[in-house]
């Protein structure tokens, strides 16, 4: 498991589907992939929309408190992801949705057991880790919005930025979150659903 296959996943997907030219959005770990994609295949990108993303990953950074952070986090895993332990679900839920009502963490909980085997999750966030998409940025010719939480706990607001600013012309929208993605209910839900519609609209 590895940045490059899934950026091979997403190529062959698109080969699958017939498809040749249309907007791509990618979210979390996944706006790096559509980000790599798009630098790769100009032309075929008409818009791209990137949700809490990166350049860089934890252990691209080098900094060894980070570094633990997430070697502690891939322990956890390895013990707690996706069986019912509250401890565990608190922990890894409630970074990604700090204001999530209990429903809405039982689904993500739920959405944690089925996604994924403890290895298979431990081995995404290690892969993680090691994404480094700076060089190819500059490539990207598809016009780009960028949005992210001004708060997000999982991925801080400076590594959506640091994202935006290699990317000619791409537009950035902070939201006023914690939440590593906006939910539904929440005021930057409203702003979040606006911006991507407005934006893919003016690109059609």
């Amino acid at each position: 498991m590895t940045f490059e296959s899934w950026v091979s996943d997403l190529e062959a997907v698109v080969a699958a589907a017939g498809l040749d030219r249309f907007p791509l959005v990618g979210v979390s770990q996944g706006a790096a992939v559509a980000a790599a994609f798009a630098a790769r295949h100009p032309g075929r990108v008409s818009a791209l929309v990137l949700i809490s993303g990166l350049a860089r990953g934890w252990r691209v950074k080098r900094s060894p408190g980070l570094t633990r952070q997430f070697e502690a986090l891939m322990t956890l895993m390895e013990q707690g992801w996706g069986r019912d332990t509250p401890v565990f679900r608190q922990l890894f839920s409630g970074a990604f949705f700090p204001h999530a009502s209990p429903a809405q963490m039982s689904d993500f909980s739920e959405i944690q057991r089925r996604s994924a085997t403890p290895d298979n999750a431990t081995r995404m966030l290690s892969a993680i880790g090691d994404i480094d998409i700076r060089a190819e940025l500059p490539r990207i010719e598809a016009p780009t919005l960028v949005v992210h939480g001004q708060n997000d706990l999982v991925v801080p607001i400076r590594d959506g930025k640091e994202l935006a600013a290699g990317i000619q012309h791409a537009r950035f929208v902070p939201l006023e979150t914690e939440n590593h993605v906006p939910l539904i209910g929440e005021p930057a839900w409203v702003r979040f659903r606006s911006e991507i519609e407005k934006f893919l609209s003016a690109q059609s």
